[in-house]
């Protein structure tokens, strides 16, 4: 069994503080993970 890389996605709404999506990113990022954002565009 071949095991990739562990995957995240972290689901921003309007009101989000860009610090309640960095911290996570960056530290899920500095354990190897591969994160991607969702959010809505402005």
């Amino acid at each position: 069994m071949v095991v990739g890389v562990p995957k995240v996605l972290i689901i921003a709404g309007d009101a989000v503080e860009a610090q309640e999506i960095f911290y996570p990113y960056w530290r899920l990022k500095e354990e190897g993970i591969e994160v991607h954002v969702a959010a809505p565009s402005k």
